[in-house]
């Protein structure tokens, strides 16, 4: 339960968005013939920066043999602190707090606890992961595109911003090419909103990879926002994930209530 509830603090978190009444980019022309210095510039300033976010989803999971979900309730303050909290059948299973140094989580329904550091992750759940990817990911930001090393390509309507050129990613997905790289991210981004479309993280060390589709931009408060999302997870096993959105609010003042009961004990 400890691994279930842990891998759906991380993966489902990755995606937000909300109801709103306006689509956006849609109608827009397509640019694809941005300079790479001027393509992360409009990135930059179209991302995704409020001071605080709060949005409640429903989240289906799906493997080879189950299928499961759950309800979650996020709030965040950029830079500061992402809260989380799991719903099943009406009652909270399940809490998490993360700040840039530290990771807390506890689990209700077994009354244990973890408070540390984001090592944790790496050795219970292989995921190498800190505060700020989270945060970006969570916030439909692109990641990594301010690396000297980006390679800047288009891809059919899209461009793409990946830290291998093209014709390596492509090889480097087909596992038919040794790439020095342990890790490639590649972005790929709308010309007519530049917000992020797809984003990709091949582990190539460790055989395994994310793969995050945001669909249906809308837009609220001047922030583009995806409202649907799907990510597929492949390592030892395949995992999806279906996400829709809804209620979310944008620079409120948020509350992050976090308690670790005397009477519940420490995952180790």
């Amino acid at each position: 339960m400890m691994r279930k509830v842990l891998f759906l603090f991380i993966i489902p978190l990755v995606l937000y968005s909300c109801k709103a009444t306006q689509k956006a980019g849609e109608g827009a022309k397509a640019d694809l013939n941005k300079r790479t210095e001027q393509l992360i510039d409009s990135i930059n300033k179209h991302e995704m920066s409020p001071k605080t976010i709060s949005f409640k989803s429903a989240v289906d999971i799906k493997s080879k043999d189950k299928k499961n979900s759950v309800k979650m309730n996020c709030r965040m303050q950029v830079d500061s602190v992402i809260w989380i909290s799991f719903t099943a059948y009406g009652y909270e299973v399940a809490r998490a707090l993360a700040r840039p140094d530290s990771l807390f989580f506890v689990n209700k329904t077994k009354k244990e606890y973890f408070s540390g550091e984001y090592s944790f992750l790496e050795q219970k759940l292989d995921l190498d992961i800190d505060f700020n990817q989270l945060q970006s990911i969570l916030l439909g930001n692109a990641i990594d595109i301010d690396d000297p090393n980006i390679k800047r390509s288009n891809d059919n309507d899209l461009y793409l911003l990946s830290t291998l050129k093209k014709r390596k990613l492509k090889k480097a997905r087909e596992k038919s090419h040794r790439i020095d790289d342990d890790i490639v991210v590649s972005n790929w981004i709308n010309p007519a909103n530049y917000r992020l479309s797809k984003l990709q993280i091949l582990d190539l060390r460790n055989k395994r990879s994310a793969l995050i589709k945001y669909q249906d931009f809308k837009e609220i408060d001047n922030f583009v926002l995806a409202t649907e999302s799907t990510i597929t997870i492949k390592s030892k096993q395949k995992l999806t994930i279906e996400n829709q959105y809804s209620r979310i609010n944008i620079n409120d003042e948020e509350r992050f209530p976090f308690k670790i009961y005397d009477s519940y004990t420490p995952i180790r």
